[in-house]
């Protein structure tokens, strides 16, 4: 029962990971678009339109990190994936060999029909897998996080760009 709740409260967390990504990517989006519509025009000269400009910029920019963070979520979760799925065949045959039964033995997953020495290899086969998944799995973890980080900072400093901008407009010019 312990670990229904437990997957269940996991999935609750990763799908409200990846609605909240994807809820700050239509923020951000949205201000770049009223930008867009509503900016005025001014001279480059101007400090407050060129505090403005850089606010856009920021923003495009974490607009982007919010895609690369998505992606990179979505590939987090394919390769985890196909690390588990590699974990449970590798454990289901580990479980087959150690029965003495037939020379054949049946995967569970397909159906398919092998020998006791083709499921040895496959063993071994994934045992020399997992390690560059899980190596993979870390680096794109990593990259996710990143850009999580830096969409977030981004997108902070671009609105205090932006409001510093529409502050300091009647002042500076």
């Amino acid at each position: 029962m312990a670990e229904h709740r437990s997957d269940s409260l996991l999935d609750a967390h990763l799908k409200s990971a990846e609605q909240f990504d994807y809820f700050i990517l239509a923020v951000i989006s949205a201000i770049v678009a009223y930008l867009a519509q509503n900016g005025g025009t001014g001279r480059i000269s101007s400090p407050s339109y060129d505090i403005y400009l850089v606010s856009v910029v920021l923003l495009l920019i974490a607009m982007h990190c919010g895609f690369m963070r998505i992606e990179r979520s979505i590939a987090c979760n394919q390769i985890n994936a196909k690390l588990l799925h590699a974990v449970e065949k590798r454990g289901v045959l580990k479980r087959a060999l150690s029965e003495p039964q037939t020379e054949t033995i049946l995967s569970g997953g397909t159906g398919d029909a092998m020998t006791r020495a083709e499921a040895g290899d496959e063993i071994l086969r994934l045992g020399a897998e997992l390690p560059k998944r899980q190596a993979k799995l870390a680096e794109v973890k990593e990259s996710s996080d990143f850009y999580y980080q830096l969409r977030n900072r981004l997108f902070f400093l671009a609105l205090v760009a932006l409001f510093g901008a529409r502050v300091a407009a009647p002042y500076i010019g």
